[in-house]
């Protein structure tokens, strides 16, 4: 399961509430295993919170992010915070800036910009996805932008995590878009990231092992998409 808000909440209190309700029941109308464990905690928008346990949501108060786009929560199996995090900016469960996240690459305004996949076997490493997009008027000299993955790692001496410092800021993606998702591989263990590619009909599935992501990408292609990088892609 993976857990990222992928709308856009403004500072607009009566539209974001609303967007909020409406995310939350469409939430509550899955399964058990929805409401808690991974996806337990959700931190989004201007300090927001929400606790998700047995049906039961609760507004928590206590989030230090403010974000007006794509940001991303993950919990551990129990259902204990782990980290959340914007596009630019990584907090532990204590809302303490990741040892080591200063400087992550990303665009605090896309609408997928952070994505948190667990790591296929230790629990104590998670996959960090974010996205630096490219504008359409820069996109074909913008070779250093697209999409990014870091790693976080949990040890005895950095219990709340940190990234790590030889996985952080991987470019795999150039010239993408803001569109981004995952699923889980047949073999149950591994992900695929799934991007589509701006101004062309290709949709690129980057497999991510237990050594990272993997290069290069299986194309497939699509009816031809000729929109600019905006937007969200679901599978």
């Amino acid at each position: 399961m993976f857990v990222h808000t992928n709308f856009k909440l403004f500072i607009k209190p009566s539209a974001a509430w609303l967007m909020v309700l409406y995310f939350s029941i469409s939430f509550l109308m899955c399964t058990n295993t929805l409401a808690q464990g991974l996806t337990s905690h959700w931190n989004f928008g201007y300090n927001a919170a929400l606790l998700f346990g047995n049906y039961n949501p609760t507004a928590l108060h206590d989030s230090e992010m403010q974000t007006v786009a794509g940001c991303a929560s993950i919990s551990s199996n129990n259902g204990e915070l782990l980290y959340y995090a914007s596009p630019t900016h990584i907090w532990d469960k204590n809302h303490g800036l990741v040892t080591n996240s200063e400087n992550i690459i990303g665009y605090g305004n896309s609408s997928q910009g952070a994505l948190f996949i667990p790591h296929p076997i230790d629990p104590n490493k998670h996959f960090l996805v974010t996205n630096d997009y490219a504008y359409p008027l820069n996109y074909y000299d913008s070779t250093n932008r697209g999409h990014f993955i870091h790693r976080l790692d949990r040890t005895m001496t950095n219990p709340n995590g940190k990234i790590a410092s030889n996985y952080k800021n991987k470019l795999f993606s150039a010239k993408t878009g803001e569109r981004l998702t995952a699923v889980h591989h047949s073999n149950g263990r591994d992900v695929w990231l799934v991007l589509r590619k701006p101004y062309s009909d290709t949709i690129m599935s980057f497999l991510l092992t237990e050594d990272g992501v993997q290069t290069p990408p299986i194309y497939s292609i699509t009816p031809a998409d000729t929109s600019d990088p905006y937007g969200q892609i679901k599978a």
